[in-house]
């Protein structure tokens, strides 16, 4: 039987083979040649906004926009925001080569609508997972480890 991280590691962005996604992302990163490239169309937009509402571990899929046109940030479940934090993480490596998630979210993150308590353990999260990179952190590898010593 799978547990339920190596089953959400299976399903992760799964959604981005679907025709209503993938044609659109392939159209916007690679140009008929196969060379790399960045087109925003409004069909890639399309193809992105079905992802987020899609798949739970987007920050995007936690906001709420009220009829009156405000939007809010609605708290995320914590088995989402780790798993959005490890995307983060692993898609800056596969970018750049290196470990560098809290630069990239010191840049970003007045960019992101997040509920307050999540901002704070997205915050958290982050400095575990640099003390964990940088190896100031001893003996203390699991996330839940990590905050029970972070509440005393």
């Amino acid at each position: 039987m799978l547990g339920l991280g190596t089953w959400a590691g299976l399903k992760h962005d799964m959604s981005k083979i679907l025709p209503s996604e993938w044609i659109p992302y392939k159209e916007c990163f690679y140009d008929d040649t196969g060379k790399k490239r960045y087109l925003e169309t409004d069909e890639f937009l399309d193809a992105w906004f079905l992802h987020q509402k899609r798949n739970k571990h987007h920050w995007q899929y936690w906001l709420l926009t009220l009829d009156r046109g405000d939007v809010q940030a609605v708290k995320m479940p914590e088995r989402y925001m780790i798993e959005m934090v490890a995307d983060w993480i692993g898609a800056g490596i596969a970018i750049t080569g290196k470990m560098e998630v809290w630069e990239w979210y010191k840049a970003n993150r007045n960019n992101m609508t997040l509920h307050p308590e999540t901002r704070n353990d997205v915050e958290m999260l982050l400095h575990w997972a640099k003390k964990v990179h940088d190896k100031k952190e001893k003996g203390c590898y699991t996330w839940e480890k990590f905050t029970e010593k972070s509440k005393k």
